[in-house]
């Protein structure tokens, strides 16, 4: 038996102990061939917040990549999902062409978005500027929301879960609203029209 604890060329022949012959010495190069599959650190995410591309960086592998154990991929990158809240294990599973695995697993949490319902309310008819938006607040929290377009409004600062205080006064148009966790900084973003 041989120990190899780091890469080496060695001699190998073979001796027979009792006629004393040997082979021809053949060098072999002795290594470590796992694939060296790297993922990076832990990743902090939005719910909703654009993808992530996670790569095996080994080329010339075949791939199995799991999250929480179950495979669901097989190319050599695969996109971390942001649309469910929650912590997941994204593992990658690389096989060389020697039929040598390398693993690497990494930790995803993908924090909350803010939940908040968003009821618009029309103007009272034409030329009138009293369109309203109403925002519930729908899990507890520390909140910034704010609404650019025709009209801006805020940031204004709320702590749910409730009704803020109705936005008025509001001209028709389109409307950004941004709400933002004050804690995480994750943010919900909604077109609110008003007629």
């Amino acid at each position: 038996e041989i120990t190899v604890t780091e890469p080496a060329i060695i001699d190998v022949a073979i001796i027979n102990t009792v006629t004393g012959c040997t082979s021809d010495t053949l060098q072999v190069f002795m290594a470590d061939a796992r694939p060296d599959v790297d993922l990076g650190g832990d990743r902090i995410l939005c719910q909703n917040d654009p993808t992530q591309t996670l790569d095996a960086q080994v080329v010339r592998a075949t791939y199995s990549w799991a999250i929480d154990g179950v495979v669901l991929g097989t190319n050599r990158t695969f996109d971390i999902d942001t649309t469910a809240a929650g912590v997941f294990e994204y593992t990658v599973e690389v096989t060389n062409s020697f039929g040598c695995v390398g693993r690497d697993t990494i930790q995803v949490s993908i924090l909350e978005e803010p939940d908040v319902t968003v009821i618009p309310n029309p103007t009272t008819g034409c030329g009138n500027d009293d369109g309203t938006i109403d925002i519930n607040f729908n899990a507890s929290g520390s909140y910034s929301y704010e609404l650019s377009g025709t009209s801006t409004f805020g940031p204004v600062n709320f702590d749910g879960p409730g009704a803020a205080p109705t936005i008025t006064a509001l001209p028709p148009g389109n409307y950004n609203l941004t709400v933002t966790n004050l804690v995480s900084g994750c943010t919900y973003d909604e077109v609110v029209p008003i007629e």
